[in-house]
């Protein structure tokens, strides 16, 4: 590249207006970031390292607003080393935890027990009924169905 005005407009413009866009990982626009601060170094121009950490945090997308300020508030002085850091660990984090709880809630629908086999319709728990014989509410026989049973007939008569 040459040290043009047209060149040092157009790298200036690009690092000021670059965005973070959404489905694009951390590293990738880490290194899009970097090409742009390299393709202006090789022309001789230089930005503070306190400046591109600055121009970095805000090329970053809403979801890095906390951390952004709270980098820039908690401090005195920033460093563009620090702020890679911080992402980092807190891109490794998310990572960790949707990972966790993805296993955590395999293994919870996996370990809760079927409620047909172990429950009633009351919700109670009930013990084995093998060999009981069922008995009819109506007369207590425990010959017949309820629509055989002469006793129902009479009361729905």
């Amino acid at each position: 590249m040459t040290k043009s005005l047209a060149n040092m407009l157009y790298l200036k413009k690009k690092l000021y207006t670059l965005k973070m866009t959404i489905g694009k990982s951390l590293e990738d626009h880490l290194d899009d970031f970097n090409k742009i601060i390299l393709d202006l170094e090789n022309i001789e121009i230089t930005l503070e390292d306190e400046n591109q950490a600055l121009l970095h945090l805000r090329s970053l997308r809403n979801e890095f607003d906390n951390l952004s300020n709270t980098l820039i508030y908690g401090k005195d002085t920033l460093s563009l080393e620090e702020v890679h850091a911080t992402l980092f660990t807190k891109e490794l984090r998310r990572k960790l935890e949707s990972n966790g709880n993805q296993d955590a809630e395999g293994l919870f629908t996996s370990l809760r027990p079927r409620k047909k086999e172990f429950e009633d319709k009351n919700g109670t728990r009930s013990k084995s009924k093998e060999g009981k014989k069922k008995r009819y509410f109506i007369c207590g026989s425990e010959e017949h169905f309820k629509k055989e049973c002469t006793e129902y007939t009479k009361k729905k008569k």
